[in-house]
Order: C-alpha cells, then sequence, then structure tokens
C-alpha cells in the first residue's frame, strides 16, 4: 500500500522535533529546554508539536522507544543467525547505526534526562544475551552469568560512548574487533571456567 501524504507528513513533522530536541539537548539542560524552543528550532508551531506529543518529556521518550527499536531488531538478525561463535554480524551493524546516528546516541548516552534509556538498553543486551550464551556456556551458574552481563553491558556501553566521545577516530572495523574480542574472551575466561567447575 503506498504510503499517504497525511503519513509521510506526520513522520516528516516528527522527525523535524525529534532532530529539535536533539540539537537543543547538545546545547543544554533537557530540563530548561521549553516546546516553544523545540518548536521554534523546528521552524514549526506549538499547536502542531501537541498534535503528537503530550511535553517534551514525551517527545524524548519516543526518540528512546525508536532508538530500542532498532537495536532490537539488530539483535533479532543476529539471533536469527545459525552461527554464533562471533559477534561481530551483530556489532558491525551496530557500530554503524550508532555512526550514522551519533548525535541522538550521544545525547542518550551521556544526558542525565534519558538515564531509563541506559537502563532499557543494558536490560534488553543482557535479556537478549542470556540464550546466546546459554547456547555456549549451558552449565555455567545463573548469577555469575548476571554478573557477566553488568560488567560487559556497561563495558559495551562505555567502548560507544569513548568513541563517540573521541570524535570516532578509530576505524568502525577495529572497533567492532575490539568489542567482539571483549565480550567472547571475558566469556570464555570467566564461563568457562565456572562451566568446568560445576561438571
Amino acid at each position: 500500500m503506498q504510503e499517504s501524504k497525511q503519513d509521510r507528513r506526520i513522520r516528516r513533522t516528527r522527525r523535524l522535533l525529534k532532530e529539535s530536541l536533539i540539537q537543543l539537548m547538545q546545547e543544554k539542560e533537557f530540563m530548561n529546554i521549553s516546546v516553544r524552543e523545540v518548536t521554534e528550532r523546528a521552524d514549526l508551531n506549538r499547536g502542531t508539536f501537541y498534535l503528537h506529543y503530550q511535553d517534551t518529556r514525551h517527545l524524548l521518550q519516543d526518540i528512546e522507544n525508536e532508538t530500542l527499536l532498532e537495536f532490537q531488531q539488530m539483535l533479532d538478525q543476529y539471533r536469527e543467525a545459525p552461527q554464533k561463535r562471533s559477534l561481530m554480524p551483530m556489532l558491525n551493524p551496530l557500530i554503524d547505526y550508532v555512526s550514522e546516528n551519533a548525535g541522538i546516541c550521544r545525547v542518550l548516552f551521556e544526558n542525565s534526562a534519558a538515564i531509563d534509556f541506559l537502563s532499557r538498553l543494558r536490560q534488553g543486551i543482557h535479556e537478549n544475551g542470556q540464550e546466546i550464551i546459554q547456547e555456549l556456556f549451558p552449565d555455567t551458574e545463573g548469577a555469575v552469568v548476571d554478573y557477566f552481563f553488568e560488567f560487559i553491558t556497561c563495558g559495551l556501553i562505555g567502548l560507544m560512548k569513548h568513541w563517540l566521545d573521541s570524535g570516532q577516530a578509530l576505524p568502525r572495523e577495529q572497533l567492532a574487533e575490539i568489542a567482539d574480542q571483549a565480550v567472547l574472551g571475558t566469556a570464555l575466561q570467566l564461563l568457562k571456567k565456572d562451566s568446568s567447575a560445576a561438571s
């Protein structure tokens, strides 16, 4: 079915509002950003804003939800892959997404107003990754896996933040290799050892 002009207009309006909020969040604290500032930056009127969002918090939540959905879709594609001995098929598109959406990701990773985003991202990595780890290390105790994921989720987010803060100076492929080796290397050292002790 062909997308209607109204649907395209709605998507364009929401995109402009999201881009405006992200720009403003790079300049000032979220709590100090008003609906008026967002609409002026987007060159829209306040009435148009309220057709789509209740307030700036609602707009930020929509940005968070959209980003998390994109991440989840990448994880789903990886989980459907027959071979999971490397995280590269998941890390490469994830890093590409972060690079192409650097402004959004930097704000969501670093802004205190988006703290719920980081919590939900960590939870998503944990929930999706647990199935993969259990396939690779079926005898590992649940408590050890929980600590492992607390460690690697913070580490992966830290890697992404540092990469963005440094202007993406490191080539994407090298960043993906570092992340892949850090996660699987830690898993082999920690979880394989725990599996051996449990058997």
